[in-house]
């Protein structure tokens, strides 16, 4: 039987997406949602579910969408999944379930993330309280109000338990509303999930830095258990000697970004923007200079096929403009009237792997050149913000928080999501959420026993 071609999946064209932040990715319509579904073998060992981080049964949900039942495969999804139409849109399906599939390799897998994000518009979001048998007495607080948080509280709340999510920010969502532009998840579908979530009882506290203005040792008496969801937000600084020999330190890129997000700052339009890094931040904040009407470089110290950001992401950064130059290491920064003017770089190459397993870089000496910018970017890397630990006996290991805390915050408070990973998918930072809030349920099972 010849397998049926995959559905071409709609998006906006380059030069009309340029000049607004409208999501890219149209989705289906319900005719092209039926032939998508109806091409799905339903295996009997799917692979698919083994390539999903949150353990989706997609076979289940795909048989669902076949017969139009889209409030009950949205039902499953929730189950195991409360931010299913951020994933939906923010997953990369490639490395994951679409990846697994049988078909992938034929070059048609079933375009698994498009019937998902279909259930997941269309679908109602019906309250997920547990049966009042199941529900648990309990006071816990969560610190950050991201992803992991968020999901964490509704793992918690909707099984009884009194949760109270402490937000630095005036707004919650973490870096999903932060920092992931709306082009990739429009901030009305965000809005949907957090009201979806915050639903089953769980309460904000915003505009709290715990640690700034209440310490995280006053937590442990004011709550049975406290969950640390802070994020890997704190950019890795890059720092450059001037030519004046003077330190100078590069914008972050998450500030950046937040800034544009929230629109605090801008910059003059045609400036040109120097981004230092090869990751996702990267490709977003070249991408959001675009729109902006900046004039983004991204320069990064290994080749196209060594960067780090999805080749999706690359792709439509170069389609809409973004310029790269690679094997290029920043040397210093060079100023002139107070003012930055570029960076002079030295040339690399590649060496032998590292410890990632990638090529490492090496640089080739005597290769000083200029390269022309106003503004300097890093996107090098992310990792925990100290603040919240002031006064703590918690300690970062390689800018991230341990899996385990000793003495008297053992078994009392409880780290997840990028805090403990580094920056990583969504989906898996919502299932460490999840994952968390269950040893959390577990222990208070425990102590009314």
């Amino acid at each position: 039987m010849p397998i049926k071609e995959r559905v071409k999946l709609r998006e906006l064209l380059p030069e009309d997406r340029i000049c607004n932040y409208n999501e890219i990715a149209l989705g289906l319509n319900e005719k092209e949602l039926e032939y998508e579904a109806n091409r799905c073998l339903q295996c009997k060992k799917p692979s698919c579910i083994k390539g999903c981080p949150a353990g989706l049964n997609i076979p289940r949900f795909i048989k669902l969408a076949r017969e139009k039942k889209f409030n009950e495969a949205l039902s499953e999804i929730l189950e195991v999944n409360p931010f299913s139409a951020t994933c939906a849109r923010v997953c990369p399906y490639g490395f994951q379930c679409e990846g697994s599939c049988v078909l992938n390799k034929t070059g048609r897998p079933i375009a698994i993330g498009a019937i998902h994000r279909f259930i997941s518009d269309y679908g109602e979001y019906q309250m997920k309280m547990v049966n009042e048998s199941e529900r648990i007495n309990g006071k816990v607080a969560i610190i950050g109000g991201g992803t992991a948080g968020l999901s964490a509280a509704f793992e918690l709340s909707r099984h009884g338990v009194d949760v109270d999510i402490y937000e630095s920010r005036p707004v919650i969502g973490g870096l999903a509303r932060a920092c992931i532009p709306p082009y990739r998840l429009a901030r009305e579908v965000l809005d949907r999930e957090i009201v979806y979530i915050l639903s089953h009882g769980a309460k904000i506290k915003n505009n709290i830095s715990v640690g700034k203005d209440i310490p995280l040792n006053d937590f442990l008496d004011m709550y049975d258990y406290v969950i640390l969801a802070v994020g890997a937000s704190k950019c890795w600084s890059l720092r450059l000697l001037s030519n004046e020999g003077k330190d100078f330190f590069a914008y972050s890129a998450i500030e950046f970004i937040e800034n544009y997000m929230f629109r605090k700052k801008v910059f003059d339009r045609g400036l040109k923007i120097l981004i230092i890094g090869g990751g996702n931040t990267a490709i977003d904040v070249g991408r959001i200079s675009i729109r902006e009407g900046l004039n983004p470089l991204i320069v990064y110290r290994r080749g196209k096929e060594q960067m780090p950001a999805l080749p999706k992401e690359i792709e439509e950064a170069e389609e809409e403009g973004v310029k790269f130059k690679f094997f290029e290491v920043p040397k210093r920064a060079i100023i002139e009237n107070n003012k930055l003017k570029g960076i002079e770089a030295l040339k690399a190459k590649l060496g032998p792997p590292d410890e990632s397993g990638r090529p490492s870089f090496e640089v080739v000496e005597g290769s000083e050149h200029f390269i022309e910018g106003d503004v300097l970017v890093s996107a090098i890397g992310q990792e925990v913000d100290t603040e919240v630990l002031t006064g703590c006996d918690i300690h970062l290991e390689r800018g991230l928080l341990p899996y385990d805390f000793g003495g008297k915050y053992k078994d009392k408070v409880f780290p997840c999501g990028d805090a403990v990973s580094g920056p990583s998918v969504v989906v898996k930072a919502m299932r460490s959420g999840l994952e968390v809030a269950r040893k959390v349920i577990g222990k208070l099972k425990e102590s009314t026993f």
